[in-house]
C-alpha cells in the first residue's frame, strides 16, 4: 500500500476573483515547462520521455471548472475529516488542502497545476504558495516541492538558494496539516466550505 503525501495551496485573492475562478476553465499543465523542478525518484518514469504523455493525461483531466478539479483534489478517499477548503475574509486567504494525495507523480501534477493557475486571478502583489510534503509518515515532515504564487506567475522554489522563503512555507504548510490533522474526526472541526462559495 502506497504512503500519500499531503498537499496545501494558499493564496491571498479578493473573494469576487476567488467565485470568477472557481467558476473558470483550468489552465493546461502543458502551459508551464518547469516541472522537473517537482525532483524526485518515480518508479517506471523519465522526466525526458515520459513527462509529455503524463502531461497531457493532466490536461485531459483538468476539465470542467476549477471547483470541481480542487473538489476532486481534496476529496477524502480512505479516512474522512482529512481536507480543508476555506476563505478568510478579514485576510483575503483562500486555502484548499489534504492530508492524503495520491503518491503519483500525475496526482501531483494536476495539483501544482491547479494551484499555479490560481495565479492569474490574483491582484498585484498578492502571494502565496502551494507544497506537497511527506507530513504522515515522516518526522519531521519532509518536503518534496515548494511553489511560490504571484500575480500572474508562479515558480517552484530551491531548497537551498531560496532557503528563507522555502522554509517559511514548509513551515506555514505543516501548521495548517497539523490543525487539520488534530480536527479530523471531531464534528464541526472539519472545514469544508469549498460548495458554499459561491
Amino acid at each position: 500500500m502506497s504512503e500519500p503525501f499531503s498537499a496545501i495551496a494558499q493564496i491571498t485573492i479578493e473573494r469576487p476573483a476567488l467565485i470568477a475562478c472557481l467558476e473558470d476553465t483550468p489552465s493546461r499543465a502543458t502551459d508551464w515547462t518547469d516541472w522537473r523542478q517537482i525532483g524526485g525518484d518515480w518508479h517506471d518514469f523519465s522526466w525526458d520521455t515520459d513527462l509529455p504523455d503524463y502531461l497531457a493525461q493532466v490536461d485531459k483531466r483538468l476539465a470542467g471548472s476549477y471547483r470541481h478539479v480542487i473538489r476532486h483534489l481534496i476529496e477524502p478517499d480512505i479516512l474522512p475529516g482529512t481536507e480543508r477548503c476555506t476563505y478568510d475574509a478579514p485576510h483575503r486567504r483562500f486555502t484548499f488542502a489534504t492530508l492524503m494525495i495520491a503518491e503519483n507523480l500525475e496526482e501531483l501534477l494536476m495539483f501544482f497545476a491547479a494551484a499555479r493557475g490560481l495565479a492569474k486571478y490574483m491582484e498585484a502583489g498578492a502571494t502565496g504558495f502551494a507544497i506537497v510534503q511527506d507530513y504522515l509518515w515522516s518526522q519531521p515532515a519532509a518536503t518534496l516541492a515548494v511553489l511560490q504564487i504571484e500575480h500572474g506567475r508562479s515558480a517552484f522554489l530551491d531548497a537551498q538558494t531560496d532557503a528563507a522563503i522555502y522554509q517559511q512555507c514548509a513551515a506555514a504548510a505543516t501548521a495548517v496539516f497539523d490543525d487539520i490533522k488534530a480536527a479530523a474526526g471531531a464534528p464541526g472541526r472539519v472545514i469544508d466550505e469549498l460548495d458554499a462559495l459561491r
